[in-house]
Order: C-alpha cells, then sequence, then structure tokens
C-alpha cells in the first residue's frame, strides 16, 4: 500500500520494515509458494543477515510458521513486516488459491517514491525541532517583551503599530504549539509499546479526511476483485473473503453490503455502484464486459486507473506537504520578529 498515512513508529524510522525489506520478503513468499518450498527455514537463514528488530521479526514469523500457524494469520501476527494492503494481499490469496500471481502482479507496482520514508522522518523530525524551539520562544516574546513594548508606546501616546496588533491575535498559538508538542511526544513514546495510535489513523481517520485513499484503496479491491475473476475464481467469494478482512472499517462496510445483496440476490454491478465502489459509466463497462467474456480484464483495469490517479495525487500532495509547513511556520517566524523589530523603529521615529 501507498504509505502516505503510516503508523507513528513507521515515521520515525521505528520498527516498521522499509518498503524494500516488505518488498524483498513478499517475492521470498513468492518464490516459496512456486517451489513449494517450505518457508518457515527460510525464513530463519534470512533473518541471521539482519541484525536488528527487522531479523528478530522475520525469526519469530518463521518460529509461528514451524509450529503449524497459517501464512496469513501469522503475517498479521507479525504487522511490523508488511503494510496492511500486503497482509491483505495474502490473506486474498491464500484462500482464493492465487498467492504467486497475486505477489507477482503486486511487486510490478512502482513505489511513491524511493526516499520516502526518509521524508517523512525529515518532516516529523522539523515539525518537532520547530515546536520545541517557537513554544519557549513566542511564550518569552508574548509575555515579556511585547507588554513592556505596549507599555511605553502608552506612556509616550504613541499608536501602536498594527503588526503588534496581529501578534496579539495569535498570542495563543504557543499553548496549540505545547498541546500539539506533548501529543505528538506522548503518541512517539505509545508507539515503542504498541502500533495503535497509527493504525486508527491510517485505517480509520485518513480515508474520512483524505479522498485520494478512499480512491486508491477501493482501486486496490478492484483490482483483487479483477485478478480473482481472471483467473476462473468467483467474484462472491472474492468479495466475502475482502469484506472479512479489510483493514479500512468503511470499505469493509461497504464490501459486508455489497456481500449480503448479493446472497439474497441483488446484481453484482448495480449493488456496486450503490455502495460506491464503481460509478455508472464503469458499471456500463463491467455490464458490457460481461457479453465479451473480458469481466477480469476490465476489472483489473479499472482499479489500476484509479490506482494510477491516486497515486498521482498523492505524489502532488505529498510534494506540497513540506512547503507548505515551512511557508506557515515562516510566516509564524516573521509576525513575531516584526512585532518586536517595527514597533522598535516607529518609537525610534516618533521620538526623534
Amino acid at each position: 500500500m501507498l504509505r502516505h498515512f503510516p503508523t507513528f513508529a513507521s515515521l520515525l524510522g521505528v520498527g516498521q520494515a522499509t518498503p524494500q525489506q516488505s518488498r524483498s520478503l513478499l517475492r521470498l513468499i513468492a518464490a516459496a509458494a512456486e517451489e513449494r518450498i517450505e518457508l518457515a527455514p527460510l525464513l530463519l537463514a534470512w533473518s541471521e543477515e539482519h541484525n536488528s528488530l527487522h531479523g528478530l521479526r522475520l525469526e519469530r514469523l518463521a518460529e509461528s510458521l514451524s509450529q503449524g500457524v497459517p501464512l496469513a494469520d501469522a503475517v498479521e501476527r507479525h504487522r511490523g513486516l508488511l503494510d496492511d494492503e500486503d497482509v491483505l494481499l495474502i490473506r486474498c490469496g491464500t484462500q482464493l488459491g492465487m498467492l504467486p500471481a497475486m505477489i507477482r502482479r503486486r511487486l510490478t507496482d512502482q513505489p511513491l517514491t524511493n526516499d520516502e520514508p526518509t521524508s517523512r522522518v525529515r518532516l516529523v523530525t522539523c515539525v518537532f525541532v520547530l515546536l520545541a524551539v517557537m513554544t519557549p520562544v513566542m511564550l518569552f516574546i508574548q509575555h515579556m517583551i511585547s507588554p513592556s513594548i505596549l507599555l511605553i508606546f502608552n506612556d509616550f501616546e504613541i499608536e501602536t503599530p498594527y503588526v503588534m496588533q496581529l501578534a496579539s491575535v495569535l498570542s495563543g498559538l504557543p499553548l496549540l504549539f505545547f498541546l500539539v508538542f506533548v501529543a505528538l511526544t506522548a503518541a512517539i513514546v505509545l508507539t515503542r509499546f504498541s502500533g495503535w495510535p497509527g493504525n486508527f489513523v491510517r485505517r480509520s481517520v485518513a480515508p474520512r479526511l483524505f479522498a485520494t485513499v478512499r480512491s486508491w484503496r477501493i482501486g486496490a479491491v478492484l483490482r483483487r476483485m479483477g485478478e480473482s475473476a481472471a483467473s476462473g475464481r468467483p467474484l462472491p467469494g472474492a468479495i466475502s473473503t475482502l469484506a472479512r478482512y479489510h483493514y479500512d472499517p468503511a470499505l469493509r462496510h461497504k464490501l459486508l453490503f455489497v456481500r449480503n445483496e448479493l446472497e439474497l440476490g441483488a446484481e453484482l454491478w448495480p449493488t456496486l455502484q450503490s455502495a460506491g465502489l464503481i460509478t455508472q459509466p464503469e458499471a456500463t463497462a463491467l455490464d458490457a464486459a460481461d457479453q465479451t467474456a473480458t469481466r477480469g480484464w476490465t476489472l483489473a483495469a479499472i482499479g489500476d486507473a484509479r490506482l494510477s490517479q491516486a497515486t498521482r495525487r498523492l505524489r502532488i500532495q505529498s510534494g506540497l506537504l513540506v512547503p507548505a509547513v515551512t511557508l506557515v511556520f515562516a510566516a509564524i517566524v516573521l509576525i513575531q520578529v516584526l512585532s518586536v523589530f517595527v514597533p522598535m523603529v516607529s518609537l525610534i521615529n516618533n521620538l526623534s
């Protein structure tokens, strides 16, 4: 999955496998499934090459598989190795009996950026440091310097500069910065022991706030359905599997609705459209695909189109995020500087 809304642990480089490590693990799983080789010994041997938390998790995954835990349950138990979309892919591939093919298709997806984890760490570190530095500085200016300057202006009956009035409007920012700093620190500490803050944000909050994330996840679901149909599996079975195991609660609810309606005899494409999973033109195209026996290809093509469009949008949004954060903090710093410098210039000019 695109890692635009990951756990805070992965944002800080703690505990979460890198995209390269996850893709390597997927390749190993696919190779073992294709060659019918037992996966646990391969994982155990590979874990010896990693002297880190990633190696420890690989070892634990190998132990779980050796104890007879199914692959899908094992990777879901050891969440730091694969992201939610990869875990769902393994679950669906195992249930539908087409795990190697689905993994190979997944590996053809290009990552959003090659340095994405580094960029996220830099952004979070930048925000964290700026909050830690600017909060006490703004408190000092607002509660020590600005009141003294106002007293001087009142004593000399000089009009207060507009920039000081603007700075006074922002007097509540230090408290807000402090609360954000405390919340961010608490989230970082919590993710040392649990991944639930990031999981909740990524799975439940992110799709509600960002339409691009919703579109990307729907595209991934349509692709899974297309792969299943292309291999000759019935689509209701794929929908049922996705409805039981999808990590996005809102999307899981829609899939459950579709599954229940299909069990009551409803038609597939109108039901998907009423659930908001496909549009009217897409439903028309899929209806035509039924007549030409290209249902699987059409579904996968629609999913790929949505994924490509969402990926482009996410790239643009990610590229704008750092400049936006920088400009916001720069504007606040500029106002604070001018609130001290401009009154001094004004006072000198009036007294000269």
